[in-house]
């Protein structure tokens, strides 16, 4: 416990060394327990908080996720009834994870100001495919999620490639592939195997039409574009693989 302790007030110290509040720019400070989470706005510089919100009144019967989420919407709505548009974010000692992240993400879709008001934008993940050999992948923003949903999946099947399945519906070949920091690789299985794999490698190989094969993420990457991607990239290398048109994945 003393371990944890230190190295919790060892980050803290170093973050604290590189961010500081300003008037124009105050410091958006997160602490949290294991059981409450509280956001304070902090202008360093006349040593004053101006904002702070807590989850200690709202409802226990929320999850700690959501209730980090309120915490994040509410401290984000008084700060741009103040006129605050911009904040330098102070996690503390804590890693940008968990409930610090769900505040922090939340705070920040509602407290974006551009020139000309309030906007608002989603980003969506698409991955379509005909479950025959067809599968791609589309990331679109937009106003709402309807219309961002809608544009990535215009991208997605644009972005179309055919990968080569054999009769008992698996890979032909053991490969291994790389995107980023995030590395794959994808084995054949036998017939009735089933597909092992989970997250955004499942849904990839799922929408390619594989149904026996074997996927494990090499890396310790745990984001889902990536490791979506990373997906995509195993399949490329498989011989046969030829990029489609639109057009032709329909037919």
């Amino acid at each position: 416990m003393e371990h944890k302790r230190e190295q919790l007030q060892r980050r803290h110290k170093r973050v604290r060394m590189k961010v500081k509040g300003t008037a124009h720019r105050p410091r958006l400070s997160v602490s949290r327990s294991s059981k409450h989470i509280r956001a304070q706005i902090i202008d360093d510089e006349k040593g004053r908080t101006l904002i702070e919100a807590s989850d200690l009144k709202v409802a226990k019967k929320l999850s700690k996720g959501e209730r980090a989420r309120l915490v994040g919407k509410n401290v984000a709505e008084r700060a741009l009834e103040k006129g605050i548009a911009q904040v330098v974010f102070d996690r503390g000692g804590f890693r940008y994870q968990g409930r610090v992240r769900t505040l922090a993400e939340s705070a920040r879709r509602v407290a974006r100001v551009m020139a000309g008001g309030r906007r608002f934008s989603f980003r969506a993940t698409v991955v379509a495919g005909n479950r025959a050999g067809k599968v791609g992948i589309g990331v679109a923003k937009g106003a709402d999620t309807a219309l961002a949903i809608e544009k990535a999946l215009r991208q997605a099947k644009k972005a179309y490639i055919s990968v080569p399945i054999t009769k008992t519906r698996s890979v032909p070949y053991e490969v291994e592939a790389k995107f980023g920091p995030a590395r794959l690789l994808l084995k054949p299985a036998r017939e009735g195997r089933g597909l092992i794999a989970g997250g955004a490698v499942r849904s990839v190989l799922d929408f390619a039409g594989i149904e026996n094969a074997s996927a494990k993420i090499l890396s310790r990457s745990t984001n889902k574009l990536n490791n979506a991607r990373v997906t995509i990239e195993a399949l490329k290398s498989l011989k046969g693989y030829h990029a489609t048109s639109h057009a032709a994945a329909e037919n």
